[in-house]
């Protein structure tokens, strides 16, 4: 759910409030996620059993080496040149020599799932993806009064964004956010 925070807002907020946000930022995409058939496991053992993709956590990986899983997480770079997957448990090294992408701009601190398999203690990724996406109508019949970015719109404002929605002109428009991203790094 999306929730209004308790403290008040500014451009540099403390470390408290970027980790409420990943995880905030985790949960929702996690949630989407679920919400996909190829995601989603079947509802009760009656139903008809279906192929699906199970997401696998980072600290179970260690008991299943060499297996083929999903894995969904933050891409973080802990240690310097060094890139990790993290969840809300655990982090995992990635191995990325190897890996397919999706198309996209893959950066540091950006939500990912990665197919592959753990080899001495490092998962050696064979896949990397985002997440599917969801349109905006379906993310509002799950989240009615979502504000995306704590924007306060006025009615007559969400008027005008329903008409522009219902019209098909913002069909093809998105909204980039990039963040901590270096460009005094020659490899950026």
């Amino acid at each position: 759910t999306f929730e209004n925070v308790n403290y008040s807002l500014s451009l540099h907020q403390d470390a408290k409030a970027k980790r409420d946000m990943l995880v905030h930022r985790f949960y929702t995409i996690h949630q989407r996620l679920l919400r996909q058939k190829q995601f989603a496991p079947p509802e009760n053992r009656f139903e008809k059993k279906r192929e699906y993709i199970e997401l696998t956590l980072t600290r179970s990986l260690l008991s299943e080496s060499g297996v083929q899983k999903v894995i969904f997480g933050l891409l973080s770079c802990i240690e310097e040149g060094k890139y990790f997957l993290e969840d809300l448990d655990s982090h995992i090294a990635l191995d990325l020599s190897e890996a397919k992408t999706d198309t996209g701009l893959f950066t540091e601190n950006c939500f990912v799932l990665a197919e592959g398999v753990l080899e001495d203690e490092v998962f050696k990724v064979s896949g990397l993806f985002f997440p599917p996406a969801e349109t905006r109508k379906q993310s509002l019949l799950m989240y009615p009064s979502m504000k995306s970015f704590g924007l306060k719109l006025k009615s007559t404002d969400r008027v005008r964004l329903d008409n522009l929605v219902a019209d098909g002109d913002l069909e093809n428009h998105m909204a980039i956010v990039l963040s901590d991203l270096w460009l005094d790094k020659p490899d950026v």
